[in-house]
């Protein structure tokens, strides 16, 4: 089954919390590893936007027959007869299409680019709240032993 790819950050960062907050999550190194895990995913998702990109760009197709006697007459009557259609319909419309396949894929890359300047952020959070919960755990420690 192929997983839904969130369309808003709000439940994109609802599913990462989710995944963190698991009840079998029980330490930070298993928290970093389920992120770790949720952000592998990315490499999924830039190879999906190569091939998009490899496919953006419509273009018109050039018409061929397999007629053996006639087929360059019909080559050439199609040809010009989708010359008069495409010049001032079909030509604009693709040109928007393509434009709008280009801008998608742009918005997907910095979508990527953002996913994984995210995701080291949350690695130096992580590890300064290790950090800093060792230094608690010592500080106690410390104090309970010159409470003694």
């Amino acid at each position: 089954m192929v997983e839904n790819i969130p369309l808003t950050p709000a439940e994109q960062m609802r599913r990462i919390r989710q995944a963190v907050n698991a009840p079998e999550v029980q330490s930070t190194e298993q928290a970093d590893a389920v992120l770790v895990d949720y952000f592998s995913r990315l490499d999924g998702l830039r190879g999906r936007i190569v091939n998009l990109e490899s496919q953006m760009l419509l273009k018109e197709q050039p018409f061929t027959s397999n007629t053996p006697v006639i087929g360059r007459f019909i080559i050439v009557v199609r040809t010009f007869w989708n010359w008069m259609s495409t010049k001032w319909y079909l030509i604009p419309l693709l040109r928007q299409q393509n434009e709008y396949n280009m801008l998608v894929a742009q918005t997907l890359r910095e979508t990527v680019l953002t996913l994984e300047a995210t995701m080291c952020a949350v690695r130096d959070m992580q590890l300064r709240v290790t950090r800093l919960e060792e230094a608690s755990r010592t500080e106690k420690a410390h104090s309970l032993e010159s409470d003694v």
